[in-house]
């Protein structure tokens, strides 16, 4: 009788404590017996070992939804970029004389890893000569491989960060056609930094998806984009900007090249610059001194198309 009470007190007690533990969780620990596919991609996507480094516990996995967690007040720019999952994980030697930690930000296509890689580059970081784009820095090392942007923290010591990120980037396989476009533009001047622009570039609804490339040349800084365009939309395009300038009120001059429209645009609020719809892609120039090097320019760029 006393035992049958005493389980009747301890009871409830024990439902109190089972609620209020199961309040207490980490939501990128939890488990399910289904995971989605790229949460499974995720998961086997970092190694348990990584040279002669061992990881410290287990993938941590964020989504969409709870990306706020590991990057508060940063979370909106990834998922604008076009974010979709990151895998985080951190690795010690035996000895435990270093340590470093793996980020691997799974974006839409490989471009898009491109354009958070040139946006996230730390002040006086510089660029590593390896088989993909990537920037060293004080805290680690950061790169892109198919659509991830992969970023390596030092976090102990002194890992070997270039070795680290070849060993990574060999494991991941995905790639997809998207950086193709970088091989169209033309090998002038120097190069100072790439942009990828998902939206409005310039301002311009109509400029979405545009890679820009800015140069120095001769003293002077000029800017090309580029953007594909399907060819069957070609008279739409060239309705839309035409509609895009009158309703704006920004002056412009149309001439042809190549049997092809450039628009020489007098923008009042910037400087001179030019838009020329060609087959399959829409490509901008700003900086450019005069119609003789933009047709230079253009002929360069239709050279690369062809080789790409």
């Amino acid at each position: 009788m006393r035992i049958r009470i005493l389980l009747l007190v301890l009871l409830p007690l024990v439902l109190v404590v089972l609620y209020i533990e199961g309040q207490d969780y980490e939501p990128h620990m939890v488990t399910f017996s289904e995971e989605d596919p790229l949460q499974r991609k995720l998961n086997s996507l970092l190694p348990d070992r990584i040279d002669s480094y061992f990881s410290r516990g287990t993938s941590r996995i964020y989504l969409k939804d709870n990306l706020y967690e590991y990057i508060d007040g940063h979370a909106e720019y990834f998922i604008g970029a076009g974010f979709s999952g990151l895998v985080v994980k951190e690795y010690q030697d035996k000895r435990d004389l270093h340590q470093f930690r793996v980020e691997a930000y799974r974006m839409g296509k490989a471009i898009e890893a491109l354009g958070v890689l040139e946006d996230e580059a730390a002040f006086g970081s510089s660029p590593v000569r390896m088989d993909t784009p990537a920037y060293l820095s004080d805290e680690g090392l950061s790169f892109i491989k198919g659509p991830y942007y992969v970023k390596i923290v030092k976090l102990k010591g002194m890992p070997p960060l270039r070795r680290i990120a070849s060993f990574i980037s060999d494991t991941i396989t995905e790639h997809d056609s998207s950086l193709n476009i970088l091989k169209e533009f033309p090998m002038i001047g120097r190069v100072i930094r790439t942009e990828y622009h998902r939206e409005g570039y310039r301002g311009i609804e109509l400029l979405r998806e545009v890679v820009a490339r800015k140069y120095t040349l001769d003293g002077r800084e000029l800017t090309i984009f580029m953007k594909k365009t399907d060819s069957k939309g070609h008279e739409d395009t060239y309705k839309a900007l035409i509609n895009y300038f009158k309703s704006n009120d920004i002056p412009f001059d149309i001439k042809e090249i190549n049997d092809n429209t450039l628009f020489i645009v007098n923008d009042p609020f910037g400087e001179r610059w030019s838009l020329y719809l060609g087959e399959g892609r829409l490509v901008g120039l700003s900086g450019i001194r005069d119609l003789k090097e933009i047709k230079e320019i253009l002929q360069s760029i239709n050279k690369g198309a062809r080789k790409g």
